[in-house]
């Protein structure tokens, strides 16, 4: 890895993050879904899709930031989104626009997004408290990511 936090492919380190992995999926996911919602819907599409997209975002930003303490700053927000996106399935469902099944899956792909990020976010905060204020100490199991092309 270079001193920019890049891996040789030239993928940058965050996108090894499952916190960043898992809000990424939810987001295509999310635009794949909204993609089928009515035309006449399309103040909500661009609500849900912001949240959603706004999640790896923010873990991205976050991470580009240089301190623990930004980082977890930008996590809060990423987990904030991650609330909203749960509450806009919610709402889709009940006004009938989502089955409970597809509503369900999601919730729990944007539940589990949610407990990667508030895990990230408390190794965060822990590591903005001692000394050296870098992201080397954050520990997170790597797992290899392939973008689904679907």
């Amino acid at each position: 890895m270079d001193e920019q936090g890049t891996r040789p492919d030239n993928a940058p380190r965050y996108r090894q993050l499952k916190a960043w992995q898992t809000s990424d999926d939810l987001a295509v996911e999310v635009y794949r879904l909204t993609k089928r919602l009515p035309r006449d819907e399309y103040w909500l599409k661009d609500q849900i899709i912001r949240a959603a997209v706004s999640t790896p975002a923010n873990i991205a930003e976050g991470y580009g930031r240089g301190s623990n303490k930004e980082f977890a700053q930008s996590l809060v927000v990423a987990h904030g989104s991650l609330y909203e996106v749960d509450d806009f399935l919610h709402f889709l469902q009940r006004i009938e626009l989502i089955d409970p099944v597809r509503s369900a899956k999601l919730a729990d792909e944007c539940r589990q997004a949610s407990r990667l990020t508030f895990g990230l976010l408390r190794a965060a905060r822990s590591d903005a408290k001692g000394t050296d204020t870098k992201h080397r100490y954050l520990r997170e199991e790597p797992l290899s990511y392939v973008f689904d092309s679907e």
